[in-house]
């Protein structure tokens, strides 16, 4: 069973902890993009897992990112935030086939690959892959997510013996199964965080996802 290690945006009245004020972030704001990517990039240093600085440490570092929802302008919205968090996380490492490799699956109904570890060593090629993803809505299949991030992006095209990170981006709760999945990928050695978007995520689905010990940022 995975520990809290989530980094949440937003308040959710869905689990056992509520934020406001002060702690939220504004969906949107650069400022607060910047902020959560920051808190990533601190957790994984209190890990042992990156130096400080511009990381140039050899990473394999996946995201799967929510595209769920109704089409309608808040869903929108905290698909655009997504994409705004993981640009200021990817841009804190050194990217090319040394050091980081970056993958990257979207998930609503179905789950897509738009890149794995092998395709994309430049920042600059990674931003451009982000920037031709769009919006699909659907409903949050985050448990089939999980399953494609580690049989078509860990297990065919990682790297042995550098650090395996996850950062599961969400605005909801999901339509199957996280715990299992998720724990297949933790048991293999990939280290799990999770950001939730906005307030309908589930703050019990996040905590069980993510990989022990216990290391909450909230804000």
């Amino acid at each position: 069973m995975g520990g809290s290690s989530s980094i949440r945006t937003g308040s959710s009245s869905s689990g056992s902890r509520t934020y406001s004020g002060n702690q939220m972030l504004k969906q949107g704001d650069q400022a607060s993009e910047l902020a959560t990517g920051d808190a990533v990039k601190e957790n994984l240093i209190s890990r042992g897992l990156l130096g400080s600085g511009v990381c140039r440490d050899k990473v394999d570092l996946a995201f799967l990112v929510d595209a769920s929802g109704n089409k309608d302008q808040k869903g929108h919205q905290h698909f655009k935030t997504s994409l705004a968090i993981v640009k200021s996380i990817s841009s804190m490492f050194v990217i090319n086939q040394l050091h980081t490799h970056i993958g990257f699956v979207v998930f609503s109904t179905n789950s897509q690959v738009v890149l794995n570890f092998k395709t994309h060593f430049d920042l600059k090629s990674v931003e451009n892959a982000i920037d031709g993803i769009r919006y699909t809505g659907g409903s949050t299949n985050i448990g089939a997510g999980l399953r494609i991030v580690k049989s078509k992006l860990f297990d065919l095209t990682s790297r042995r013996n550098v650090p395996h990170i996850l950062i599961v981006l969400t605005s909801g709760k999901s339509t199957e199964d996280v715990l299992v999945p998720s724990k297949a990928l933790r048991d293999s050695g990939v280290t799990v965080f999770c950001i939730g978007i906005g307030n309908m995520y589930n703050v019990k689905e996040l905590d069980g996802m993510a990989t022990d010990p216990d290391a909450v940022t909230c804000f």
